[in-house]
C-alpha cells in the first residue's frame, strides 16, 4: 500500500509540474466593460496562453461585428495595463496602425463575414511594457484587450485577461489523491 501511495504522489508531482508549466487566460470583450461603457453590437473572446519560461504570450482574439476596415485611422488592438473597471496605459499593441510593437511581426489578421480574427505572439523585448515586467499583472488580472475603432476611439469592445481554472479532471485525480492517502492512514492506524 505504500508504494502504491508513494506512486500516486510521485504522480501527482509530475501532473502538477506538468500543468503548471503553462498558464492559459481567456477574455470576453464587450462594450460594457469598456470605461465609460459602450453599446455596441459587437464582441469578441480571446485565448491567452504563457509558455512555461514567460518569455512568450500566445494570443488567438476573435471579434464579431468590427471588421478591419473600421480599425484603418484608429489606433488599433492593445493589451492595456489596468484593473477591471478603470483604463490604463497601453502595454502591447497589434494591428493596422498605432502602437504596434509586435516587433518580429508574428501577427496574422483574417477577416471573415462576420469579423476577424487576430493571431499574435507578444515576446520578450516587445511592447510598451516588456512581457518580463508585465507577467506580475497578467496573473494578478490587471491587464485587458481592447478594440479601437474610428466609431470609438478610446475602444469599441474592452475584456479583462483572467486565468483559466484548472481542468475538472485535475481537481478529480487531487481529491482522488487525497482520499487514497486517508484510506492507508487509516488502514495503518487499524494495523
Amino acid at each position: 500500500m505504500r508504494k502504491l501511495l508513494l506512486s500516486a504522489v510521485m504522480l501527482a508531482t509530475s501532473v502538477v509540474q506538468a500543468h503548471a508549466a503553462v498558464v492559459n487566460f481567456s477574455a470576453n470583450l464587450t462594450g460594457d466593460q469598456e470605461v465609460p461603457r459602450v453599446v455596441t453590437g459587437a464582441s469578441g473572446n480571446a485565448t491567452l496562453e504563457l509558455n512555461d519560461s514567460q518569455t512568450e504570450l500566445f494570443i488567438d482574439l476573435f471579434v464579431r461585428g468590427i471588421f478591419l476596415s473600421d480599425l484603418v485611422g484608429a489606433p488599433g488592438i492593445h493589451i492595456h495595463q489596468g484593473p477591471a473597471g478603470t483604463n490604463g496605459p497601453v502595454v502591447f499593441g497589434f494591428g493596422p496602425t498605432g502602437f504596434n510593437n509586435n516587433i518580429d511581426g508574428d501577427e496574422s489578421f483574417v477577416e471573415s463575414a462576420t469579423g476577424f480574427s487576430l493571431s499574435a505572439v507578444w515576446d520578450v523585448g516587445e511592447g510598451t511594457v516588456d512581457l518580463a515586467s508585465a507577467v506580475p499583472d497578467l496573473l494578478a488580472g490587471n491587464l485587458y484587450i481592447n478594440v479601437h475603432t474610428n466609431d470609438h476611439l478610446s475602444g469599441e469592445i474592452r475584456g479583462q485577461i483572467s486565468a483559466v481554472p484548472l481542468p475538472a479532471s485535475f481537481l478529480l485525480l487531487s481529491g482522488g489523491l487525497a482520499a487514497l492517502g486517508f484510506a492507508a492512514r487509516k488502514k495503518k492506524k487499524q494495523v
